[in-house]
């Protein structure tokens, strides 16, 4: 499983610095070589630089995104790759969950957001321009909304276990994040079928088993994300629930301590009447005030001392 997963994110370098290298990932000639015979079948020869022109562009912006939120919230990596199942980048990510949020969200957020950009445009212009702008936009919102899923490796991956984190704690949100990637990967193969998509369903497949081997690697102790083992996992603040927990357990609490203070003074004051005045001096509701306190008292001494 591993090897095939490998296979799928093989990818060349295209550019590189002292301190980043992009590459662009196999999978992403796959989808130019689809659309390419798509415009071949349909004789539409003008559009044919297109089909290798946009793809590329859809994944620049794409990764252009990551990279600007990476920035904003201090994460960075030192290689992206882009491919037709997401940049399979390498991550350094704080900790926490917003950044995990913010990285997994930027990139299907700047395609949707040129994907806005492209329905004002395209109204306006004629012939090849208009085709190759409807056909921008159509490729940018499609890499956007299937970035949303949770399976691997798309973006959802990172954006919902940054989601569920603050609420489930880490390792459940991880965890969670694994099965939601099933329900995707599932979902998104009878997509393929009922519209009889083979580019959705060669995406279903290699996502499907993506996603298969990050759960085998969660087994070991392996977070496939972080990319390391139980040894390394990430110091995190409580989970949303159990801060609440907390808060719940501290309330009640203060509110035993501060019953216990009023009674105890409610308890002074009586004794210092039956001590001045004698017990015939106190009131029948005194009394049972009194009785009820005493009582109180004994149940916590014996709570305690068990």
């Amino acid at each position: 499983m591993n090897g095939v997963c490998l296979a799928l994110n093989w990818s060349f370098c295209c550019w590189h610095s002292r301190s980043f290298e992009l590459r662009i990932g196999w999978l992403l000639g796959v989808w130019m070589l689809f659309d390419l015979l798509r415009f071949a079948q349909n004789h539409d020869w003008l559009m044919m630089p297109f089909g290798v022109l946009v793809p590329l562009t859809v994944m620049l912006v794409h990764g252009a995104g990551h990279l600007l939120a990476a920035r904003m919230v201090g994460a960075s990596t030192e290689r992206m790759v882009l491919s037709i199942l997401v940049d399979q980048t390498e991550w350094f990510i704080p900790q926490r969950a917003w950044p995990h949020v913010a990285v997994g969200l930027a990139g299907p957020l700047a395609n949707l957001a040129l994907w806005g950009g492209t329905l004002l445009i395209a109204p306006h212009t004629h012939g090849l321009t208009n085709q190759v702008f409807n056909y921008l936009g159509f490729a940018m919102f499609w890499v956007g909304i299937l970035n949303l899923l949770a399976c691997s490796p798309f973006d959802g991956r990172l954006f919902w276990r940054g989601l569920l984190w603050p609420f489930v704690g880490f390792r459940r949100a991880a965890l969670g994040t694994i099965f939601l990637g099933y329900a995707s990967a599932i979902g998104l193969l009878s997509w393929a079928v009922a519209g009889q998509s083979l580019m959705l369903m060669f995406c279903g497949v290699a996502s499907l088993l993506a996603t298969i081997s990050d759960h085998q690697q969660w087994r070991v102790g392996v977070d496939a994300v972080l990319g390391s083992g139980p040894d390394r996992e990430p110091r995190q603040r409580p989970s949303f629930l159990a801060r609440w927990r907390e808060r719940r357990r501290e309330a009640a609490q203060q509110r035993e301590e501060a019953e216990e203070a009023d009674e105890q003074e409610i308890l002074d004051t009586l004794l210092a009447k039956v001590s001045a005045h004698g017990l015939p001096s106190l009131t029948a509701t005194e009394r049972a005030t009194l009785q009820r306190i005493s009582k109180r008292q004994k149940e916590r001494l014996a709570t305690q001392t068990r």
